[in-house]
């Protein structure tokens, strides 16, 4: 598929934005910042027990970890939720 492109009205548009911002856009900007000398993940696997409140429409969350040990609690009522 061939797409025509309007080269100067491109030109024209990264000029007004360099013009405005008083900053050229682009390697130069992101040069700046330093290279991570450390980078880690932690994972925490869970799973998450849904128990309905009797007689309302909203739920308790109880979040578990791989032992089976609550960690979090979190309720959920008229699309709020609220964790501890």
């Amino acid at each position: 598929m061939r797409r025509n492109i309007n080269i100067a009205a491109a030109s024209v548009t990264l000029a007004a934005l360099v013009a405005v911002s008083g900053a050229v856009i682009g390697a130069q900007q992101a040069a700046r910042y330093p290279a991570p000398s450390n980078v880690w993940t932690d994972v925490r696997f869970s799973y998450v027990i849904a128990i309905p409140k009797a007689g309302s429409s909203s739920w308790l969350f109880d979040q578990h970890d791989q032992w089976g040990q609550s960690f979090a609690e979190c309720d959920l009522a008229q699309r709020t939720m609220s964790c501890q």
